[in-house]
């Protein structure tokens, strides 16, 4: 056995199908087999140190009671440090979302095998966990990546295409969703499992930079552009060459800006301010909480570059879609503020569970954040109720005449109540309208497009939300 090759077990029962692996792939591998999962049980047994593993979920071997879903985690449990690809005749996406749920990497159909394509994903995936400390170990929590946190099936699916998209550099790709949902937290995930990996990753919040500067902080200057242009300024395009640049909140830019994004988009060249053109290697992320297709029936937004961006658009659900997720999170972040799971009190944890933080993960985040800190000065033991913000504790408290009976509206409406809802306490609690945005996780200016988004969508409600018509003069 040649030890220049990496080393592949193919868990397969199908001699057909082994034969055309061998073919196709012994001349860069070096392949052993396993026809059920017990003897893939066995064979690690013997011998854990593959460097990738391949799965077949449908083995049919009626003596063994294995299947290929049960097989992935004793299998991660004896070969940690090798990465895992499940092989799947199933075209159900569910099939897939359960095998990746339970630990696989990635997965391949066997009606859409392309060599060269296998190949370039195997060599991917090959030792992929070298670090792994001992394969007798038993298992731990699994690392999130980029805290992006989530097992839900919409995350995992969501981490599944970004992977994929992640493997072709060229390609432009809108991230969309509410204010919170953790946009960024994806784009980063995008570039860290990439080819793009090692190069920059620049971020610019496009709705934080005034307009009257945005040009150079994205484009640059060359010394003497202008006034106070005193040495050449290499902005945000430039400082991303080879890497990722992503444009948070692209539904803020004016047409001047989009315009130049849209060259860019066309034939990667820029021109920084009073400068010459600059031809850049950069992959574009956008991010938007806005409805860009109804901004471009605003005349707002191009067109032209609406359709360029939304070729590849990856939508990220609501906390609220996802509640599944919400103790992971919960978990995780207390971790990160020196806290347990143990610190929270169960009558805390409930009421953080059910809330319908319209403020997605951002609110989350800095609810959890603030309790810990809230815990320390006031010489608490633990994570209380009285800890957590109150808008957070009297969701419950809402006037009926606000909420209504919900199991009887749609999706929309209810979701806009408890939206309405929130904003409405908020700003009982917070007389200023600044601080009420502020206690939702949210700025000025998201809190009037949420209000806003759903005056649109459902004016008829407004009139069960006194406070917020008086504020904003409904």
């Amino acid at each position: 056995m040649s030890e220049a090759k990496p080393v592949i077990l193919l868990v397969e029962d199908e001699q057909d199908f082994r034969d055309k692996m061998r073919r196709s792939f012994g001349e860069f591998y070096n392949i052993s087999f396993a026809i059920s999962g017990k003897s893939a049980l066995e064979t690690l047994r013997l011998n854990a140190k593959f460097s990738l593993i391949l799965l077949d979920l449908s083995l049919s071997d009626e003596n063994d009671k294995l299947d290929g879903l049960q097989l992935i985690k004793p299998i991660k449990q004896k070969a940690p440090q090798a990465g895992l690809i499940v092989v799947t005749k199933d075209k159900k996406s569910r099939t897939v979302v359960d095998a990746l749920r339970a630990g696989a990497d990635d997965f391949v159909r066997k009606d859409e095998f392309d060599e060269e394509a296998w190949k370039k994903l195997f060599n991917k995936y090959i030792g992929k966990n070298q670090a792994a400390t001992s394969v007798s170990a038993a298992p731990g929590p699994v690392k999130q990546e980029g805290e992006f946190i989530g097992e839900s099936d919409e995350i995992l699916e969501i981490k599944r295409y970004l992977t994929r998209l992640s493997e072709k550099p060229d390609i432009t790709v809108l991230l969309s969703g509410e204010t919170g949902v953790g946009k960024e937290v994806a784009a980063r995930y995008m570039h860290e499992h990439g080819i793009r990996k090692d190069k920059p990753f620049i971020a610019v919040n496009l709705s934080a930079v005034t307009s009257s500067v945005l040009e150079s902080n994205l484009f640059g200057h060359r010394k003497g552009a202008f006034t106070d242009a005193r040495d050449d300024f290499k902005g945000a395009f430039e400082q991303a060459h080879t890497g990722i640049l992503f444009l948070d909140e692209i539904g803020e830019i004016d047409h001047n800006i989009q315009v130049k994004l849209l060259r860019f988009l066309e034939n990667k060249v820029i021109t920084p301010v009073g400068g010459r053109d600059v031809q850049l290697d950069v992959q574009i992320i956008a991010a938007t909480n806005r409805d860009l297709k109804e901004e471009v029936a605003k005349g707002s937004f191009r067109a032209d570059l609406y359709y360029r961006l939304v070729q590849f658009e990856v939508r990220l659900p609501a906390l609220r879609e996802r509640k599944q997720d919400i103790e992971l999170l919960i978990n995780h972040y207390l971790e990160k503020y020196g806290e347990t799971a143990a610190s929270l009190t169960p009558g805390a944890h409930e009421k953080l569970l059910n809330f319908s933080w319209p403020g997605n993960v951002r609110q989350l985040v800095n609810t959890l954040k603030k309790m810990s800190i809230d815990k320390d000065l006031k010489g608490k033991f633990k994570l209380d109720e009285s800890l957590i913000p109150p808008d957070i504790l009297k969701e419950a408290d809402l006037p009926q005449a606000a909420t209504g009976d919900l199991e009887g509206l749609d999706m929309d409406e209810k979701v806009a109540r408890i939206e309405l809802g929130a904003i409405e306490k908020a700003l009982r609690e917070n007389p200023k309208k600044g601080d009420a945005a502020k206690a939702l996780g949210l700025n000025l200016d998201q809190l009037k497009y949420k209000i806003e988004k759903n005056q649109k969508s459902h004016p008829a409600i407004f009139k069960d939300f006194p406070l917020i018509k008086e504020k904003y003069k409904l």
